[in-house]
């Protein structure tokens, strides 16, 4: 049994967050095995046999931060070649269109991806916070005890 932030892999323990890009983590269609990866994402690539491997996040080909006067297509790039992991495909799909802005804003925007810029920040500042939480944490004390989690993170 693999301790707290960690996760049986390939039959080793393996730290969350560490595997780099294009490992397989899975043939049976798990993208929960996404919080094993550097990048926290997985999925499916080219080979259309389910394999599942750590990749660089999708993102938008478009400035998310940009609005549009009418609503445009926004492709995204997603990276499903694990022998050529610079390879970004761009994916259309009528589904992901821009969406009218907030307030009183006329404009559209694209609806961001796990690897634009500002999600991207976000995800990595909590990726970042995971192993200090893990090895700081009383797990078993649920927070409740003298150097729990409650105690620490507040």
């Amino acid at each position: 049994m693999c301790g707290f932030g960690r996760f049986c892999w390939n039959s080793t323990c393996t730290n969350l967050f560490s595997l780099p890009d294009y490992t397989n983590v899975s043939f049976t269609q798990n993208f929960n095995l996404s919080s094993l990866c550097k990048s926290a994402y997985a999925g499916i690539g080219i080979y259309g046999n389910q394999t599942v491997y750590c990749q660089p996040r999708p993102k938008n080909v478009l400035d998310v931060m940009r609005g549009y006067p009418t609503p445009v297509a926004c492709n995204f790039s997603t990276y499903l070649n694990p022998m050529n992991p610079k390879e970004a495909t761009n994916v259309y799909d009528p589904n992901f269109m821009a969406q009218c802005g907030y307030n009183q804003d006329p404009l559209f925007y694209c609806t961001m991806w796990l690897g634009d810029t500002l999600m991207g920040n976000l995800i990595d500042e909590q990726v970042k916070l995971m192993p200090g939480i893990w090895n700081k944490c009383s797990v078993a004390s649920i927070g409740l005890e003298k150097g729990g989690c409650s105690r620490i993170l507040s």
